[in-house]
């Protein structure tokens, strides 16, 4: 698995992740990604030249912010191996997605919200 890190939200980045992207009333997600980006809290990359991905460490998580693309799996394997690299205890992330849920049962997810889950490391 091939990752580029980028400094900056770029436009190809916002295409490649507008579905990943949800605004509420007075929330601009891109805004927020952007400014979490350029200020160096949240990491933005390029998966393997064609998904992308935003993640962010906090408080001992590694918080995967979004992903879209292909390989959604050897995706999340390999943030789980960065995990523990780096002694961080869980890994945390959202999906609208109710296959997805399913798709990664075998990491043996907690849920945390509607939509939220966690995996130990």
């Amino acid at each position: 698995m091939h990752l580029e890190r980028f400094n900056a939200l770029t436009n190809d980045a916002i295409a490649g992740l507008s579905e990943t992207f949800f605004d509420s009333p007075g929330f601009d997600a891109v805004a927020y990604v952007r400014a979490g980006v350029a200020s160096g809290r949240m990491e933005l990359w390029r998966v393997d030249g064609h998904s992308w991905a935003v993640t962010e460490v906090r408080d001992g998580t590694l918080i995967l912010m979004c992903y879209q693309g292909e390989n959604g799996l050897a995706f999340l394997r390999a943030m789980i191996e960065t995990a523990r690299r780096n002694n961080l205890q869980k890994i945390r992330y959202w999906t609208a997605r109710r296959g997805m849920a399913r798709f990664l049962k075998s990491f043996k997810p907690v849920r945390i919200s509607a939509d939220g889950f966690e995996i130990g490391v």
